[in-house]
């Protein structure tokens, strides 16, 4: 009969170290709402004002404004294209209404993942976006 004992631990691997941070911070409560408003439009001036000393919130909050100001000029740039496409004929106008809504679906698509990597404490530089409004950082 043999007696089974766990073996020792290895040697070659050291204990996990307390202090080391994870490479997303948690967001807390009232963060999380930052977070939040950060990306939702005219809103994201709420977080900007308010957290002036939060580096994080700021970052996310200029991230959120630039994207809607981006996507303003971008909808309002598709309008004035389906107007004018639609003075000449309806089918144009029909292809420039379906460019609308795509780019209705990427700003929402861009407005989701920035909410998501805000809320678990990432910083995602948009693509077009992030590096123009975050350039001191």
């Amino acid at each position: 009969m043999s007696d089974a004992t766990p073996p020792p631990p290895d040697p070659a691997t050291p204990p996990a170290d307390p202090a080391a941070t994870p490479a997303s911070a948690p967001v807390g409560q009232q963060d999380t709402v930052m977070c939040v408003l950060s990306y939702l439009g005219i809103l994201s001036l709420v977080p900007l004002l308010a957290k002036k000393d939060d580096p994080f919130i700021q970052w996310h909050a200029r991230q959120g404004i630039g994207l809607t100001i981006a996507m303003f000029a971008v909808f309002f740039v598709i309008v004035i294209f389906a107007v004018i496409l639609a003075l000449i004929s309806g089918i144009l106008a029909l292809l420039a209404n379906l460019l609308l809504l795509a780019a209705a679906v990427g700003w929402l698509v861009l407005t989701i993942m920035g909410i998501i990597k805000a809320c678990s404490g990432e910083k995602w530089l948009m693509p077009g976006i992030g590096p123009i409004v975050n350039k001191q950082d």
